[in-house]
């Protein structure tokens, strides 16, 4: 028993000498480049800010982020038979530069019961005792003989492992300059053929008290152009919001086949 103990201590030990999950793990957003990171976010804290979080990774989770005007820049989702600390997620949150690490709460994933075979070195003791007969003149002479041998050998035993796997994730955010407020994407092959056009941009965020949301852009609604520069791309965005800082642009949107204009105040 002692022998097992020994061996599941052992085994514990090299488990936890192991790289992080969220290190080995993470996966860099689209597009998620260190000058497009840079591009992109306001001041960076001194460190990363944890925050537990409950639930799924839906479209729900990251519209609140984007609401508060954070943008995920990668995650680490991995199913381990291990324990994982929130320190080692805020570790590899300051890894990649992110103001905030969002840990969803740990799962069950399910639990693995297999057999290993542990051999260990035995010796064994062998007594043997043999008697001698001698005859002679007058009678006969016994003697009895006393010996002992040791056998070196191994033996092998079936340990039991029982292992519970968890299901591990985390999200890495950062505070985005809020010059406009939205998050774009861009548009699909129905978006295109319906506006007859491969250009515009599909609103599919708005930051809370921003300029876009100040003036009532929606989810939903296609950026076309801004003061009659047509917009291709999300990168095509950044050029023209750092040229406009504090000026007020004209906004030319779709919103479900209707065009609208909109003057909006670019922060600065």
């Amino acid at each position: 028993m002692a022998t097992r103990f020994t061996f599941l201590a052992t085994a514990a030990a090299i488990l936890a000498g192991c790289v992080s999950g969220y290190k080995t793990n993470y996966q860099p957003a689209e597009g998620a480049t260190p000058d497009r990171i840079a591009a992109l976010r306001a001041t960076a804290p001194a460190e990363p800010k944890l925050e537990l979080v409950a639930g799924e990774l839906d479209a729900a989770f990251y519209a609140g982020y984007v609401r508060r005007g954070y943008v995920a820049v990668g995650q680490s989702r991995f199913t381990s038979p291990r324990g994982e600390s929130n320190a080692a997620a805020l570790e590899q949150g300051r890894a990649v530069g992110a103001d905030i690490v969002a840990i969803v709460t740990p799962t069950h994933a399910g639990t693995l019961t297999t057999h290993i075979p542990f051999t260990v070195p035995t010796t064994t003791t062998v007594h043997n005792r043999s008697t001698v007969t001698a005859w002679r003149s007058g009678g006969s002479v016994s003697a009895v003989s006393n010996a002992t041998t040791t056998v070196q050998g191994t033996q092998t035993n079936i340990i039991p492992v029982t292992v519970n796997h968890t299901n591990f994730a985390a999200v890495y955010f950062v505070k985005g300059r809020v010059l406009l407020g939205v998050v774009t994407r861009v548009l699909n092959d129905a978006e295109r053929a319906r506006l007859q056009s491969n250009r515009g941009l599909v609103v599919t965020g708005v930051i809370d008290i921003s300029p876009a949301y100040n003036s009532d852009v929606l989810v939903g609604d296609i950026m076309l152009t801004i003061d009659g520069l047509p917009l291709a791309t999300p990168d095509s965005i950044l050029p023209l919001l750092d040229a406009y800082k504090g000026k007020t642009v004209r906004v030319k949107l779709n919103r479900a086949g209707t065009q609208l204009e909109k003057d909006i105040t670019i922060g600065s």
